[in-house]
C-alpha cells in the first residue's frame, strides 16, 4: 500500500472522526456547565478508541481495492462509503451515548448507596 492510498483512506474516514469530536465537544460543554470537567478526558479517550476500528476497516478496504482492482473503483468506493461508513459513524455515536448513559446510571447508583 502506498502513502497516497493511506492518506486517502484517512481522508475518507474523516467524517466519522468529525462527528465523534463534535459529540465529545458537546458533552464536554455540558459537563463544564455542570461543573464536572474530569469526564472530558475519559470521553476523548473513548471517542478516539471508537473511531479506530472504522479507520482500520476503511484502510483495509482500500488496500484490497488496490490488490484486486476489479470494476470501477470510484463508484464502488462511493457505494461503500454511503452504505458502510455513515451508518458505522452513527452506530459509534449511539455507542458513545449509551456509554454516557451507563456512566450516569453507575454514578446515580453510587450516590444512592
Amino acid at each position: 500500500m502506498d502513502i497516497h492510498t493511506f492518506m486517502f483512506s484517512l481522508w475518507i474516514s474523516m467524517p466519522s472522526w468529525i462527528v465523534v469530536l463534535i459529540f465529545i465537544i458537546i458533552k464536554s460543554i455540558q459537563d463544564k456547565s455542570k461543573g464536572n470537567s474530569n469526564e472530558k478526558w475519559k470521553r476523548i479517550i473513548i471517542g478516539s478508541l471508537a473511531t479506530v476500528p472504522l479507520t482500520i476497516v476503511i484502510i483495509l478496504f482500500y488496500t484490497l481495492k488496490i490488490l484486486y482492482p476489479d470494476g470501477n473503483t470510484v463508484a464502488f468506493s462511493l457505494i461503500f462509503y454511503f452504505i458502510n461508513v455513515i451508518p458505522l459513524t452513527l452506530i459509534y455515536v449511539v455507542i458513545l451515548w449509551f456509554i454516557e448513559k451507563c456512566i450516569d446510571q453507575v454514578k446515580k447508583l453510587k450516590v444512592l448507596n
